[in-house]
């Protein structure tokens, strides 16, 4: 087991670069990080290696996207507690279940985004065949 997360680890570290800029991709999804996440066991080698992994893919100059879980007790923080810190931005994407029930609201929060001055309000928001709209006049609550 150990020899396959080295090899792992060892792949991503190597060829990840090569395989983004190769295909040229302008955007990179990690979805989830936290299987990248759990081949380490050590806390402060999981978080070298995220920071590694991370501007890796920045050094391509594409755009990522890390996808991942939260902690039910706190929406704001990954199950892991430590992928927000190598982030530049943390958009939160949830659910919203009025208490009559009668349907559920798709509701964005930017928790984080660096040198950008933004909201911190929950907001709704609905994905159409053009993308996503964010409907910034209207409140959740």
């Amino acid at each position: 087991m150990f020899h396959i997360v080295k090899d792992s680890i060892a792949y991503v570290k190597r060829d990840i670069h090569k395989l983004i800029s190769d295909v040229k991709a302008q955007r990179v999804v990690v979805d989830p990080i936290s299987l990248y996440e759990s081949l380490f066991s050590n806390p402060e080698e999981k978080r070298t290696y995220i920071f590694q992994l991370c501007s890796i893919i920045k050094d391509t100059g594409a755009t990522a996207l890390y996808v991942t879980e939260t902690r039910d007790e706190k929406e704001a923080t990954s199950r892991e507690g430590m992928i927000e810190y190598a982030m530049d931005g943390i958009i939160s994407l949830r659910y919203v279940e009025p208490s009559d029930f009668s349907s559920v609201i798709l509701a964005i929060r930017i928790i984080k985004m660096r040198n950008t001055a933004h909201s911190r309000e929950i907001k709704p928001y609905r994905i159409t065949d053009k993308g996503i709209v964010v409907h910034s006049d209207a409140n959740v609550f």
